[in-house]
């Protein structure tokens, strides 16, 4: 019950994140209504499809999730430079080309956060995922294959490492 009310709780505060001011106008008045029977209708046919479980808990993450995602904004600036900087270049030093790489995070949930954090970043992307290892392309293949294959302390496979819940 707890994965079914922090998700509604979640949905409930994207939407007011998202739905703008209010006001004591009549027409403002209904959108509460509509965003509560919203996140109610959405939280009632995912509760009956059987969405919620374990490894998706939305608030599972807690306060380290929140430190996570300036440090991959970073990233996603540094990165965003490299390849413009690359492209810009009179003489074009892109090699793209695929890397394999076998990521450490034990659960599914961790596993997605880093495929999709090394997919946000510019200059690569998660393309497949092939039993226990990513497929990722790489525009900048030395650059991003050093970053990508690094598991170091302070690398993003040790950072997301450090999201997983300790049961």
């Amino acid at each position: 019950m707890s994965k079914v009310l922090s998700s509604a709780i979640l949905l409930l505060a994207t939407w007011l994140l998202l739905s703008g001011p209010y006001s004591l106008d009549p027409n403002h008045l209904l959108v509460p209504g509509f965003g509560l029977v919203s996140v109610a209708l959405v939280t009632w046919i995912s509760h009956r499809m059987g969405v919620f479980h374990d490894e998706g808990k939305p608030l599972k993450l807690g306060w380290r999730f929140l430190l996570y995602i300036p440090w991959l904004l970073w990233e996603i600036i540094v990165a965003n430079m490299q390849v413009a900087r690359a492209i810009m270049s009179p003489r074009l030093p892109i090699s793209p080309r695929l890397i394999r790489i076998k990521p450490t995070q034990q659960s599914d949930l961790a596993r997605v956060i880093y495929a999709n954090s090394i997919t946000l970043t510019p200059g690569t992307v998660t393309i497949a995922v092939e039993g226990d290892e990513f497929v990722i392309h790489s525009l900048l293949a030395d650059e991003a294959a050093e970053d990508v294959q690094d598991t170091s302390e302070g690398s993003m496979d040790w950072r997301v490492r450090q999201l997983e819940v300790r049961e």
